[in-house]
């Protein structure tokens, strides 16, 4: 059974603690039509590696204030010093924990129809939250197809000079290594296949970043990434007459992945976890990554 979107709906406005900040948006928004996904995210969740309950030496390496903290630092994935403080003290950012959604009808009341947005697809339950919203809470605490999940929008970090700090890229971990795409070269080519791999880019998705009303900023595109087969049949994709077509049977297929029309109707790609983050902050921690020119 397909579900459609939910809308993340919790619009509590809440003081920005950088002056790089955008202005609080206006109160109303203007009447739209259906939100665009920005960044997919399809995967299940990874193995929780458990430590030690003293973590010890790395605890006291850390840089960050632990100060009325609940948190269990034995059930982590990361190590512990990757994590470093933003600025603001513990939840000076208020975070959502309990999110309310809407369907996607209503939210167009006051989602405008080129907002980006996350969009989370676990276990059959699909989810979008907005970057309107994000932008001022930049963490939800949430549960998705039955799997805890925290959605986040925040960067810091080195730059790497092979590429423009802003520029926007798909980034994912394959097989090979960390590789990234950038919205340079996906604005021209559309689709970009590698094995195992297709990446889908379609214009009309707003910056999240460039105006304080983010319905009108400037198009920046979205991007979805996905495996190019279907019930193990590989196929090649490429941009045509305005959409995504697979060669083999002729079928259209739209960013998030469904079969609109043709022999293979109906069909879903599988998606593959991946960010739209900027080239610094995905630099930052992946260095070695591998640029698709």
């Amino acid at each position: 059974m397909r579900l459609a979107p939910l809308v993340l709906a919790a619009l509590v406005a809440c003081a920005p603690p950088a002056a790089e900040r955008p202005a609080s948006p206006a109160a109303s928004s203007p009447p739209t039509a259906q939100a665009t996904a920005g960044t997919a995210v399809g995967a299940a969740a990874p193995a929780v590696t458990v430590v030690p309950a003293d973590p010890g030496e790395e605890l006291r390496r850390t840089s960050f204030a632990r100060s009325g903290w609940k948190t269990d630092l034995a059930r982590r994935t990361i190590d512990l010093a990757e994590i470093t403080p933003g600025g603001p003290p513990r939840d000076g950012i208020p975070p959502i924990d309990r999110p309310t959604f809407q369907s996607v009808q209503p939210a167009g009341a006051w989602l405008a129809a080129l907002e980006p947005v996350v969009s989370v697809r676990l276990n059959g339950e699909a989810r979008a939250y907005p970057l309107q919203v994000l932008t001022w809470h930049e963490i939800v605490n949430d549960e998705v197809g039955g799997v805890p999940v925290a959605v986040t929008f925040c960067f810091r970090g080195r730059t790497d000079g092979r590429l423009p700090p802003m520029e926007r890229v798909v980034a994912l971990e394959s097989a090979g290594g960390p590789v990234a795409y950038p919205f340079s070269v996906l604005k021209e080519r559309r689709v970009v296949q590698e094995p195992g791999v297709v990446v889908f880019y379609q214009p009309g998705t707003a910056s999240a970043l460039d105006q304080a009303q983010i319905a009108r900023s400037k198009e920046v595109g979205a991007a979805a990434v996905y495996r190019p087969e279907v019930d193990g049949r590989a196929l090649i994709f490429a941009w045509r007459e305005g959409g995504f077509v697979d060669a083999e049977t002729g079928s259209r297929w739209t960013l998030l992945g469904t079969c609109a029309g043709g022999p293979l109707a109906g069909k879903r790609l599988e998606p593959i976890p991946h960010a739209n983050p900027f080239w610094f902050a995905w630099a930052a921690f992946r260095p070695e990554t591998r640029i698709v020119g």
